[in-house]
C-alpha cells in the first residue's frame, strides 16, 4: 500500500491541445497515476471508454470515445477536449514506459515488484 499510495511523490503535467489535463502545480504518487493510467489504455485499447483519478484528491478525468477521437474531460472542472485515440494511447504509453524506467533505474528491486510489473512494458 505504501509503494502505491505514499512514496515517489511527482509533479506530473499532462497537456492536450493546449489545455491543463494534469496540473504539475501539486504532487502526484507516481505508482498510483500509472496503475490508473495503465487500465484506461487498456480499456481504451479495446474501444471502452474509461477514467483516471488521483489519490490525493477528488478529481476524475473521463476519456470517451467519439468515433476516431477521444473526448477528456473533468469531475471538477469546466474543460473539455478531444484528441486521437492513436495519439493519446501512444503517449499514456509512452508516459508508463518512463515511469517504470524512472523507477527500476531509482531502486532495481522494484523490477520484480507484482505491483511495478503491472505498468511495465515487457
Amino acid at each position: 500500500m505504501d509503494l502505491r499510495y505514499k512514496y515517489f511523490g511527482v509533479r506530473a503535467e499532462m497537456i492536450v491541445n493546449n489545455v491543463e489535463v494534469v496540473s504539475k502545480s501539486g504532487f502526484v504518487t507516481l505508482v498510483d497515476l500509472a496503475l490508473s493510467v495503465a487500465w484506461a489504455v487498456k480499456r481504451l485499447a479495446v474501444g471502452q471508454d474509461a477514467a483516471f483519478n488521483f489519490t490525493e484528491g477528488a478529481e476524475i478525468i473521463r476519456l470517451r470515445h467519439e468515433g476516431n477521437l477521444i473526448t477528456l474531460s473533468s469531475s471538477l472542472k469546466p474543460w473539455t477536449v478531444s484528441v486521437g485515440r492513436e495519439q493519446l494511447v501512444e503517449a499514456l504509453g509512452e508516459f508508463l514506459r518512463k515511469a517504470h524506467t524512472c523507477l527500476v533505474s531509482d531502486v532495481p528491486e522494484l523490477a520484480g515488484n507484482a505491483v511495478i510489473q503491472r505498468f511495465s512494458p515487457e
